[in-house]
């Protein structure tokens, strides 16, 4: 604890992600999650009539892929059977079939599990999915790599 507000620094390793959406994905948990960012674009002129002097113009803001880790989900059933299908028919993309995007939050949670800072990513979908190597001198968890295109990401606690 830090001062007499009782503030504490928040820790990075507990945290959870939630999908919202026409079909429920039940909650999943994930080793890692990265690429919470957002950045103005801008486009640089110059301006006219002055040599020395560049315009920086906003275009609008950029979103950085989400990217989450986790232990291999099963296929068909079982715990995260729904986002592997969501994932599935998303990157197995038939053009008959609109992409169907899910609003998924990130909670960074404090010491009694309620939510300390929240993430909404709107409009999010999958992009591309990716196994860690298999090596057979190693006892490891098999791991896959997913990454998210989001329209917005916004902190909004």
């Amino acid at each position: 604890m830090f001062g007499q507000s009782g503030w504490s620094l928040p820790v990075a390793f507990y945290f959870k992600v939630t999908f919202s959406g026409q079909q429920g994905i039940e909650d999943i948990a994930f080793q890692e999650v990265s690429g919470l960012s957002a950045e103005l674009d801008i486009e640089t002129q110059q301006e006219g009539g002055v040599n020395d002097a560049v315009l920086h113009l906003p275009k609008g803001i950029k979103t950085g892929r989400v990217s989450m880790k986790r232990a291999m989900l099963p296929v068909g059933s079982g715990a995260g059977a729904s986002l592997t299908e969501w994932i599935t028919n998303t990157l197995n993309f038939d053009e008959g079939k609109p992409i169907q995007p899910r609003d998924l939050l990130i909670h960074l949670l404090d010491a009694k599990g309620e939510t300390l800072h929240l993430w909404e990513c709107g409009g999010a979908y999958p992009v591309k999915w990716a196994t860690e190597s298999f090596e057979s001198q190693k006892n490891a968890v098999a791991i896959i790599n997913l990454e998210f295109a989001c329209k917005t990401i916004k902190q909004t606690k």
